[in-house]
């Protein structure tokens, strides 16, 4: 019997290529990416950029872990404010992608591995991206996971004293799973998060200094013909 990360695994390969090709996905992307720089300080990313031809000289260095980072979208965007990037996916293709973005469009040190470290034993072990990262993110994956105080505990050990856990997802909303079809609910365990729910989750996983913040603008997505607008939040905890 597949398993939710089968699932995922399986899905996620076979639509890297058309994860971002249609306008609404750009649409969508290009806003949160936009607010991911407006809002970067939520996750302690440097105000000032050092990737860049002639970076500040008050520029800072932060180094990345980018989980579940599909073709790296969350890295694109903010790659002018990390000293290096390291993405993990579990889909190969999205892998692929994610490593050809990053030395296509020049983002710097940023380099994608396969792996699950949301996996016990041998299958983590195997996922070499090193730790004390100044900031773990999760951009769009945490409702495709299962058991999400563990997801935000492992990821805490990755990251060193001080630093963050981020997840960018979408607010829960009730009745979103039930316009969805069936493929679809099979690699979604849930529609979303509310504000507690993090706070939460964050808690019991350990994490501290806890903010979240829900984007003015709502984005909008087709399900099932029809159109549906959809609160993002970002959402952070610290490592003591």
């Amino acid at each position: 019997m597949s398993t939710l990360a089968d699932e995922n695994r399986q899905h996620w390969d076979k639509m890297a290529s058309q994860y971002d090709t249609h306008d609404w996905q750009k649409t969508m992307l290009a806003y949160v990416s936009s607010q991911l720089i407006t809002h970067r300080a939520i996750f302690d990313i440097p105000s000032e950029a050092i990737n860049t031809p002639t970076p500040s000289a008050d520029a800072k260095p932060y180094r990345l872990l980018d989980y579940a980072c599909g073709p790296g979208s969350v890295t694109r965007a903010l790659h002018p404010y990390l000293t290096e990037a390291r993405g993990v996916d579990l889909a190969a293709n999205m892998i692929k992608l994610y490593n050809e973005r990053a030395a296509e469009e020049g983002w710097g040190d940023a380099l994608a591995v396969q792996g699950n470290l949301l996996s016990s034993g041998e299958e983590e072990a195997k996922v070499v991206v090193g730790d004390a990262f100044d900031g773990a993110i999760v951009g769009f994956g945490f409702h495709h996971f299962e058991g999400w105080v563990e997801c935000l505990r492992r990821l805490g050990e990755r990251v060193k004293s001080g630093g963050v856990v981020g997840i960018v997802d979408l607010v829960l909303k009730s009745d979103a799973l039930d316009h969805m079809d069936e493929h679809q609910k099979k690699h979604m365990h849930v529609s979303g998060f509310t504000h507690d729910q993090m706070r939460m989750y964050m808690a019991e996983a350990g994490l501290v200094d806890f903010e979240m913040v829900v984007l003015k603008e709502p984005i909008v997505m087709p399900i099932r013909g029809e159109r549906t607008e959809r609160e993002v939040f970002f959402a952070r905890g610290r490592k003591v």
